[in-house]
């Protein structure tokens, strides 16, 4: 019932100008949903407001207390600031310190020290209270977060660097570990750099190599040549300096992945030109092998061609015998005309040269698709002006059988 009613309210709000009274107030009362009333003080001016308020008070809600109190005019807050102070709700205390006047700063600052959330004790320490950074930190400290230890010694000026720091060492988070080493002055880089090895995650060794001065490069890229991927292993050549990259193309050429060995070619990062064409072609991938085609100079037009023929796909035959010069029209076009689709034989039939268009022709006109059938006859029309006559004269000829047909039958069911 009380989404019922919320969908109601909301449509009412809508079709509706602000300031009516609905007829249903009561009902909304009735169901003591913070989620209606709050909605209802926002968008109209009922008889019921304090009764509305109260519900939101009595469900001790401080998301919906937090709300009433920012943005619900001429009210008293204290009772709603009560609320949010006695959930001990990180969140809703420092939002409710940070945006509302005459907030009692002092009490939110206490419920966000028992809360013990080290997201809302750095966040409050951040923006409200750089006074007492001891207390904020010793609840950061306690969590053993490392997001929020390293966001404390990054932004908190007097934060304790080093006792933060055990905090993600010990973790061993190779994400926070990267972010404390480049960019806390004075962290121990090297015991960071030999968590973040130890964990082996491309990601984190891959940044590590790329963006921290001093890293260990070769012991960062070998566990990316180790683990075979290759867009990690591409990120490798195409972004850290002073390495050797032949051992990572070869993972690449082997892992026949077509994305990475089409961008080794087009951005000139490999010579193994020919290895990396022909791992495209072996990954029978449509795409790729379609713009490796398109775009690479000297590519083997035949043999990426015959990867699409082979797939009988008709949007990727259309496409290759449209783009890219191919003296393999015929067969782009018999595995269009195999596959049955009015569509695609249409358009094969209007855009490619050297096309026998009543072939397609032939595959439209057995469809139901009247759409197609009837743009087919305009292109025969323009194409084959004789065949088209040949086309309209059999149409013609079957409804006269037709009706003679329908005829004969009427005439013996009468007799």
């Amino acid at each position: 019932m009380e989404e019922d009613l919320k969908k109601e309210l909301l449509d009412y709000n809508q079709k509706n100008p602000k300031g009516k009274v609905l007829i249903f107030e009561d009902k909304i009362l009735e169901l003591k949903s913070p989620v209606l009333s709050y909605l209802y003080l926002r968008d109209f001016a009922g008889l019921k407001r304090k009764e509305h308020l109260q519900v939101i008070i009595n469900s001790k809600d401080p998301y919906y207390n937090y709300l009433v109190a920012r943005y619900i005019d001429g009210i008293d807050i204290t009772p709603h600031e009560q609320v949010v102070l006695d959930s001990k709700n990180g969140e809703y205390n420092y939002l409710f310190a940070k945006n509302i006047p005459r907030a009692n700063i002092d009490a939110h600052k206490q419920a966000v020290l028992e809360s013990k959330d080290p997201e809302w004790n750095y966040k409050y320490c951040r923006d409200l209270d750089t006074t007492d950074i001891f207390s904020y930190e010793k609840n950061v400290l306690a969590s053993n977060k490392p997001k929020w230890c390293y966001y404390f010694a990054k932004n908190i000026k007097g934060a304790n660097i080093k006792e933060l720091e055990k905090i993600v060492l010990a973790e061993k988070d190779p994400e926070w570990n990267y972010y404390f080493a480049n960019e806390i002055p004075g962290a121990n880089k090297e015991e960071h750099e030999q968590i973040v090895l130890a964990s082996k995650s491309l990601t984190w060794n891959l940044l590590y190599a790329l963006k921290t001065e001093g890293a260990k490069r070769k012991e960062h890229t070998d566990i990316i040549l180790e683990s075979k991927d290759p867009e990690f292993n591409y990120y490798c050549i195409k972004r850290i300096k002073d390495t050797d990259i032949s051992p990572h193309i070869e993972v690449i050429i082997n892992s026949k992945n077509p994305k990475y060995n089409y961008q080794l070619v087009i951005e000139k990062l490999s010579d193994k030109t020919s290895l990396h064409e022909q791992a495209v072609i072996d990954s029978g991938s449509l795409y790729w092998n379609y713009l490796y085609a398109n775009n690479i100079a000297g590519a083997n037009i035949k043999a990426h061609g015959q990867v699409i023929i082979n797939s009988m796909n008709p949007k990727w035959n259309y496409k290759y015998a449209k783009d890219i010069p191919t003296a393999e029209i015929k067969k782009h076009a018999l595995a269009v005309i195999n596959s049955n689709n009015p569509e695609w034989n249409y358009l094969f039939a209007k855009d490619i040269k050297g096309t026998n268009i009543e072939d397609h022709g032939k595959v439209i006109l057995a469809s139901n698709n009247q759409k197609i059938i009837e743009l087919y006859k305009v292109l025969l029309k323009e194409k084959n002006p004789n065949q088209y006559r040949l086309l309209i004269e059999k149409e013609e000829k079957k409804i006269e059988i037709d009706r003679i047909n329908l005829l004969i039958k009427q005439y013996k069911k009468d007799n």
